[in-house]
């Protein structure tokens, strides 16, 4: 009979060693927590960091069927025997067993068994008598039902008595030596999906097959019918969890081209931002890779954007737009940390930037060096205004006027300058002010002419980018055209770099700049595809059609990777979905495909390019009535 002190051993104090003092009685309680704290930080190791299933290379505890009614077989399927089949002990515990983790605990099964040959089973002889000592239920016949039966592992630990094995006492002294325990374990069968639990649902219901201290591991199902009979291996349906290998660090080289160092750390961009899987399913359907399309934001009332979208210093994501506030049209805002946000985006509460009586609208904004951003909107009647809003989309100072009249406005900054474009009726010309944001001194003492245009024209085709030089580049519709000119910020002087037409009604140009100081316009024309001119160092241009492009497309905007590609997002179908197309590096334009797919309304896409080189899409769509901003965030690479 064992006699042993109760158990010390609590994980939640956070042991991890007992340590012996000199001149302190040896007891068999501290012992035994040494030995309780080894063994749960192994276990805990096991269930946590492994899980639960067959090793990789093994095959063991596979269920298959029996001639016998009644019956199945669990098969060990040790494939190392020894070379004169009695290897030593501890080679064969090694080598020579099947292997599943259960919970953390390691189960062991030597030789191949049949459900009825269990010595716990109730056609065995001394079964009864054997589970009451145990303390645990007999093993039942397979119930004859028409349905399926879940079979699976029931894992538990016992002390072991002498009487089962003599070693355990001394010889010549007839003294118990040191207590042993076991791990035990039966196939169990039931009329369930899942193994017993300690209790499930919502308010939790108890299992009555669960037992205080058992681990359970699902093996297969089994069809079975009321008339009984054999099981077929037409029968079973595997449910292991299998090939449990912890990989060399090598594999995330292989794989992803990074070391596992820097692999391992959450916040890094060495991590991808999706799985390799579904990277590989999108790319089989034509898709390009991202994540779901997800709301900026669902407030009431139809939403409306222009292209205050960007990456900023501290590489949050700001965006701003026009919204429905308290029954009149105001400008909002909201952001969101792109180096937080692997796997789950979501853009943080909404800020109000304007208020009052009069409506609000067409905002646009640029970033600032130290965060923070430069918003300019249209007041109606009143004309164009500024703020300066410091890191965290705080407003920061107090709103200044850029001009006391105008429309469509557009900002852009360089350096410690900044310049406000609009649209003013007077002389039907688009105007700038440059801006000083360090100290929010305007440098022009009033607005200056930047482009003519003719008083048919739709104003609202105008946009601006600036290189690395700090030069402005603008496109903007000039009749049935589209013209181009550059602003230098440093002296104010502007270039017209001339007028495209390509036939029909020109609209909607984009600018974005190349790696070369230059700039690229797209534009859309009313007879053909979209158009491209590319700027060449000696101010000279070439115009092109994007191809697969068609008649209709509109609403182009473009982005540049660090590896050369350019990608151009456009609107196709009557503005009812958004299509991609890639160039590479080499010149090289790739087919239209489709993104976003005809699901009512998809329209205004404006795309940013973010640090780690994924491409943050926005758009307008309207789903079940209101328009609301929506974004994907799409992979150009793993």
């Amino acid at each position: 009979m064992a006699i042993i002190s109760p158990n010390t051993f609590d994980p939640l104090k956070r042991y991890i060693s007992v340590r012996l003092q000199q001149g302190v009685p040896i007891v068999d309680a501290d012992w035994n927590e040494l030995e309780d704290v080894r063994r749960f930080e192994l276990r805990a190791f096991l269930k946590w960091f492994v899980g639960d299933g067959i090793p990789e290379g093994m095959n063991a505890f596979v269920v298959q069927g029996s001639e016998t009614p009644d019956n199945f077989v669990v098969r060990a399927r040790v494939y190392e025997p020894g070379d004169d089949g009695t290897p030593p002990l501890l080679d064969r515990g090694l080598h020579h067993v099947g292997r599943c983790l259960v919970d953390g605990l390691d189960v062991i099964i030597a030789e191949d068994l049949t459900y009825r040959g269990q010595p716990l089973h109730v056609s065995q002889p001394g079964s009864a008598a054997l589970a009451a000592a145990w303390g645990v239920p007999q093993i039942p016949e397979l119930p004859a039902v028409d349905g399926d039966l879940l079979v699976y592992l029931d894992v538990w630990e016992r002390l072991v008595r002498p009487s089962e094995d003599p070693r355990l006492v001394f010889p010549g002294l007839g003294t118990e030596s040191c207590a042993r325990l076991k791990r035990e374990w039966v196939v169990r069968v039931r009329q369930s999906g899942h193994v017993p639990q300690t209790g499930f649902g919502i308010p939790p219901v108890s299992d009555p097959d669960y037992l205080q201290g058992h681990s359970y591991f699902a093996l297969a199902s089994i069809r079975r019918r009321a008339s009984g009979g054999p099981v077929t291996f037409q029968d079973i349906t595997d449910r292991r969890g299998s090939r449990l290998m912890l990989p060399p660090a090598t594999l995330i080289e292989d794989t992803l081209g990074e070391n596992a160092s820097t692999y391992r750390l959450y916040n890094t961009y060495s991590r991808p931002r999706l799985s390799l899987r579904r990277a590989i399913n999108l790319l089989m359907r034509g898709e390009l890779p991202g994540e779901d399309e997800r709301v900026v934001s669902d407030t009431p009332g139809s939403d409306n954007i222009k292209r205050a979208f960007f990456v900023d210093a501290q590489e949050r994501l700001q965006a701003y737009w026009e919204a429905p506030q308290e029954g009149l049209d105001q400008i909002v805002g909201a952001s969101l940390d792109t180096r937080e946000t692997l796997f789950t985006p979501s853009f943080g509460s909404l800020r109000k930037y304007t208020s009052g009586s009069a409506r609000n609208r067409e905002p646009d904004a640029a970033p600032l060096p130290d965060g923070g951003a430069l918003l300019t909107y249209q007041r109606e009647v009143s004309g164009i205004f500024c703020k300066r809003l410091l890191p965290g989309l705080d407003p920061g100072a107090p709103e200044q006027q850029v001009s006391d009249s105008g429309s469509a406005p557009a900002v852009r900054v360089h350096g410690n300058l900044a310049a406000f474009f609009f649209f003013t009726t007077t002389g039907s010309q688009w105007q700038f002010r440059r801006y000083r944001h360090t100290d929010g001194v305007f440098i022009d003492s009033s607005p200056k002419s930047f482009a003519s245009i003719p008083n048919t024209t739709t104003q609202r085709h105008f946009h601006a980018t600036v290189d690395n030089s700090g030069r402005i580049w603008a496109g903007f519709r000039t009749g049935v055209d589209i013209g181009v000119a550059r602003l230098s910020l440093a002296d104010g002087v502007v270039t017209q770099l001339g007028t495209f037409n390509s036939g029909g009604i020109d609209f909607d140009p984009f600018l974005v700049p190349d790696n070369e100081g230059q700039a690229l316009l797209f534009w859309g024309n009313d007879s053909g595809g979209l158009r491209v001119a590319s700027f060449r160092a000696d101010g000279s241009s070439q115009v092109d059609t994007v191809p697969t492009t068609q008649q209709g497309d509109a609403n182009p905007t473009a982005v540049m990777d660090v590896m050369g590609d350019l990608w151009l997002f456009f609107n196709r179908n009557a503005n009812n979905e958004i299509w991609f197309i890639r160039r590479g590096a080499d010149g090289t334009w790739w087919p239209a495909r489709m993104l976003t797919g005809a699901r009512n309304s998809n329209i205004l896409p404006h795309a940013v390019l973010a640090p780690d080189g994924s491409i943050w899409l926005f758009y307008l769509a309207s789903r079940t009535g209101p328009s609301n901003i929506v974004f994907r965030r799409l992979y150009t690479s793993i």
